[in-house]
């Protein structure tokens, strides 16, 4: 009896203990979870699109004039190109939902309006403008942009990274540059 005794109060301290752990791990899984989605919402867009915007300009160490021409080309640029991303997203989340319903013309009309947003319209307006931007850097400029996927880019997952400077580069020091227009400064069409 006394064996009896004892074998009944080790399982119920053992499924004590047992449940405790679970109880605890649930609750650092939910905290961890609940942190993340917390994190997920800080992140405005917008707050990250004037960062790089900010990062990139320090990048290109431009004078103010330069500064005050092309600081609105780049932005109108990241705009435009996170308009196009968020509309294609939203395509994508209409196109899911006509997927799970197994509505076949519903999926047809969708990819097509996903595939004329990606060919025509946005496409066209970008290319301009990323044309009109180019037009106006150095080649260091614009081999800047490029590797924080600015320009020559399909726009589609352009960089919150960054961070290129060129070996030697400092601030005030840009490479091939100069006021006479012969240091690597593209001439625009006349």
């Amino acid at each position: 009896m006394r064996k009896l005794n004892h074998l009944l109060v080790f399982v119920i301290v053992i499924g004590l203990v047992l449940t405790s752990v679970h109880i605890i791990s649930a609750q650092q899984q939910d905290r961890r979870q609940r942190g993340t989605v917390q994190q997920r919402r800080q992140m405005d867009p917008a707050e990250m699109m004037n960062r790089m915007l900010e990062r990139t300009m320090g990048q290109l160490n431009l004078s103010e004039e330069e500064a005050v021409v092309l600081q609105p080309m780049i932005k109108g640029l990241l705009e435009e190109r996170m308009n196009q991303s968020n509309k294609r997203r939203e395509l994508i989340n209409v196109l899911r939902e006509a997927i799970d319903a197994k509505d076949a013309e519903q999926v047809q009309a969708k990819l097509k309006e996903i595939k004329d947003l990606q060919q025509k319209k946005h496409k066209e307006k970008t290319d301009k403008m990323e044309k009109e931007l180019v037009e106006l850097l150095t080649v260091v400029q614009e081999a800047q942009l490029t590797v924080a996927g600015i320009v020559n880019s399909d726009g589609s997952g352009f960089q919150f990274g960054g961070g290129f400077r060129p070996q030697g580069t400092q601030r005030g020091n840009r490479p091939g540059g100069g006021a006479d227009n012969a240091g690597g400064r593209r001439q625009r069409p006349q």
